[in-house]
């Protein structure tokens, strides 16, 4: 067999938890083509040595252990219940969209409830930050993603007509949840200020 990039052993590689997709690709790499997240092939990886590889043990190897990856990144995530910070994303002079309403001053509120753990970001029409728009839409896993991205909105309206929170735990590059987003138990859509009053109780 030829030798493949030792991707899962990459911190810069995040393995893929939703089933259908994990069929074809084993997770994604966020550094090749940042700020952008590319899929990797479960098969064969990508094609040569990237250049970027970042972890333990050879850059190149016969073959992924992609097993036992799995069982690292889910016993890692089953323990990882902290809160390291709160991040609050919206703009004062653009007014919430009413598909994914925010009632922002509710939310800077409770924002200061948090203390140290939570920040407040007013955008003032200022460009969306790049690299928390891809965490929000490539960290949480698929089940408790944001609404943005594929999910509905667009890079143009994170913190903007739709208001977004971010809730880091041990990982301080990608948050553990985002929000607005649906939820599959409560059956409705989760928005910044219903989550922040849950994390302030």
């Amino acid at each position: 067999m030829a030798n493949i990039p030792n991707c899962p052993k990459c911190n810069n590689f995040v393995l893929a938890t939703d089933p259908q997709i994990a069929k074809a690709y084993a997770g994604q790499c966020h550094k090749i083509e940042w700020p952008y997240a590319i899929n990797i092939p479960r098969a064969d990886g990508i094609e040569g040595e990237c250049g970027y590889y970042d972890g333990a043990g050879p850059a190149m190897v016969g073959q992924w252990d992609l097993a036992a990856a799995g069982t690292a990144a889910k016993k890692a995530a089953a323990v990882d219940t902290s809160i390291t910070k709160v991040v609050f994303f919206y703009d004062s002079g653009t007014k919430p969209g009413s598909q994914y309403f925010t009632d922002i001053p509710k939310a800077l509120d409770l924002i200061k409830k948090l203390g140290a753990k939570g920040a407040a970001v007013d955008l003032k029409g200022k460009p969306n930050p790049a690299k928390e728009y891809n965490a929000a839409c490539t960290g949480p896993k698929a089940e408790i993603r944001g609404v943005f991205g594929a999910k509905g909105a667009l890079e143009d309206d994170f913190g903007r007509t739709v208001p977004a929170l971010l809730v880091y735990g041990a990982d301080a590059n990608y948050p553990r949840e985002a929000f607005p987003r649906s939820d599959k138990e409560l059956q409705k859509l989760l928005g910044p200020v219903e989550a922040l009053e849950r994390l302030t109780k």
